[in-house]
């Protein structure tokens, strides 16, 4: 392994999101940062803000520099995203200039989407410290399930931004090849989410499951189903309208009353209830927006389902793993990597089959059990965030050493 220099590692994030904000890298670049302090490495993180009326309560507001700016909802016209990204650029670039040499950072952590990159860029030639992209997604490659990929402006924007980089860290498998092509000389190491699994742990005991399922008025003989997701996002649409469809298959026969609890926001969410009432459902479906309480609403549930026709290395899953609750997911993307044999895979739009296996673990107390107790086991053991920041620090140290590169790169 190697070592930090003598005084603590710094290291400047920028990310256009960060936790209470919805979304996966929100949650990832909160997480790492936090967790890198185990490995005495110091983080800075410029990003947007979550409410321009108030201050996020309870943050470490030594460690994370909000901008007043917040960013749109994925649905935003093109003119208020427009506005936000200069906004975005020119005050992200500020506050990065003062605050990562103010504690003369080391390494600077560019967290994608590209506008976050093109930061991470400017600040990196202006302070001279390398540069470490991490991808959580892309929109210059052509991608089936994008219907905003494919945009040769931003293929080549990113080709650029990935070869300026000392290194790539890709959240899934599936960017590491795409990576290789548009950088081959830019070293690239797949690194995935991680999950608090002191926050995200079982109940303690059955009275505080019950508690919880008291205050949303739901008894003790219903058996919930529970996904946690974003209803702007397509792909995820689309695994919501095939669980809702296995639920009124599952509901024919049922000996226990049955409840699918949705959490999330988002454009879709009209046209979901909608299907949901036209499925006949309405009263056994329940949807409850953006919440704050998602540990709670997952100790309370029997059986987790994420079955989105793309995915790529969902936190949402992995709270629920670290949790305890039995999953079942999508055989896509990086899932089958974090299930392992913790979980029940579905091919994506099989709905038979999602309805039969969430049947198999709804009516089976010892499959129930032994698979609360491997996704619980398998979360705490794997993907801890302690243990995606170790991996990451080593991705930090090595960024910082000289590379060699052929002549002609912008590295």
């Amino acid at each position: 392994m190697l070592e930090p220099r003598s005084r603590s590692f710094r290291v400047g994030a920028v990310s256009t999101r960060l936790f209470p904000d919805r979304g996966g890298p929100a949650t990832f670049v909160s997480g790492l940062s936090l967790a890198l302090k185990s490995v005495g490495i110091e983080s800075t993180v410029v990003a947007s803000a979550v409410d321009l009326r108030r201050i996020t309560p309870n943050e470490d507001r030594w460690m994370f520099k909000r901008i007043p700016v917040k960013a749109p909802a994925p649905q935003a016209g093109l003119i208020r995203q427009f506005m936000y990204s200069i906004a975005y650029f020119i005050l992200a670039t500020l506050w990065g200039v003062f605050w990562f040499g103010k504690r003369r950072v080391d390494v600077i952590d560019a967290h994608s989407p590209p506008l976050s990159s093109l930061v991470g860029f400017s600040l990196s030639r202006l302070m001279r410290v390398p540069l470490v992209i991490t991808l959580h997604g892309m929109v210059g490659p052509r991608f089936s399930w994008s219907k905003e990929s494919g945009s040769r402006l931003n293929l080549r924007i990113e080709r650029v931004l990935l070869k300026s980089a000392a290194s790539v860290i890709a959240v899934t498998t599936d960017y590491i090849p795409i990576v290789k092509k548009l950088a081959p000389d830019t070293p690239a190491y797949q690194i995935g989410s991680g999950v608090d699994t002191v926050r995200f742990s079982p109940p303690h005991s059955a009275e505080e499951r019950m508690l919880a399922r008291r205050d949303l008025g739901i008894d003790a003989s219903t058996q919930v189903l529970l996904w946690v997701g974003n209803f702007d996002i397509d792909e995820k649409v689309k695994g919501v309208v095939d669980l809702l469809r296995a639920t009124k298959i599952l509901r024919v026969g049922a000996e226990k009353p049955l409840l699918l609890l949705l959490v999330g926001s988002g454009k879709a969410r009209n046209r979901v209830e909608e299907l949901a009432a036209g499925l006949g459902l309405a009263d056994r479906v329940r949807f409850v927006g953006q919440r704050s309480d998602v540990p709670k609403l997952m100790r309370m549930s029997d059986v987790f389902v994420l079955v989105s026709h793309h995915e790529g290395s969902p936190s949402a899953l992995l709270e629920a793993m670290a949790t305890g609750l039995p999953c079942i997911a999508s055989r896509i993307g990086d899932i089958p990597r974090l299930l392992g044999d913790a979980g029940l895979l579905v091919a994506p739009g099989d709905i038979d089959d999602l309805a039969s296996k969430m049947r198999l673990i709804l009516c089976s107390p010892d499959v129930k059990r032994e698979l609360s107790q491997k996704s619980r086991s398998r979360a705490v053991m794997r993907f801890s965030w302690n243990q995606v920041a170790r991996q990451t620090a080593e991705v930090y140290f090595k960024a910082v050493q000289p590379i060699a590169r052929p002549k002609g790169t912008l590295g």
